[in-house]
């Protein structure tokens, strides 16, 4: 697992240059990695990245949580919407 990190601090005039960094990593790594990204890294926003990860087990997946937590207590991994 490969986590990509760029900081820097806002007035950085070098913040151009290390987000390029961090884009073309991303891009070199991209053909090795499993598609979709691994899903306890995966933002609630990133809705497609999301549903590529789950695929084919979306449907089962958020069958067994409705049944083990229809409250919704456990929220920290993002899951699929249908």
């Amino acid at each position: 697992m490969i986590e990509i990190i760029g900081m820097w601090e806002p007035s950085d005039a070098a913040g151009a240059t290390d987000a390029d960094w961090a884009d073309r990593v991303h891009t070199v790594l991209g053909s090795e990695a499993l598609s979709g990204g691994y899903v306890n890294l995966l933002a609630p926003d990133d809705t497609e990245q999301i549903q590529h990860a789950y695929g084919a087990s979306t449907a089962l997946l958020l069958e067994i949580k409705s049944r083990v937590d229809p409250e919704a207590v456990f929220t920290a991994t993002p899951l699929p919407q249908v």
